[in-house]
């Protein structure tokens, strides 16, 4: 599922629908499962169009992986560091 997400690109934004991952590069390097967490490891970089872009695109990220009911809590990392430390400017 991360993996199409990340693919989707603008595909699905002439249907209406806003993609705030459209124009990053990222791909999915690893998951790491324990239990009902799931740490995601991706790849590349985050070209967001506007302030509320990274929320939005964290949110997208969530939300995908814990679409499944074993999947209780997602924490992403780019490249190694917290991603939502890097969103908060903090990495």
């Amino acid at each position: 599922s991360l993996n199409a997400l990340l693919a989707a690109g603008e595909r699905y934004e002439s249907a209406g629908f806003y993609n705030s991952l459209a124009h990053s590069p990222l791909r999915l390097e690893r998951i790491e499962r324990k239990g009902g967490s799931a740490k995601v490891y991706l790849t590349g970089y985050l070209e967001l169009s506007g302030d509320c872009d990274g929320a939005r695109a964290l949110e997208q990220l969530t939300r995908t992986a814990t679409q499944f009911a074993d999947v209780q809590r997602a924490n992403f990392f780019l490249d190694g560091k917290p991603l939502q430390d890097l969103l908060s400017g903090k990495g």
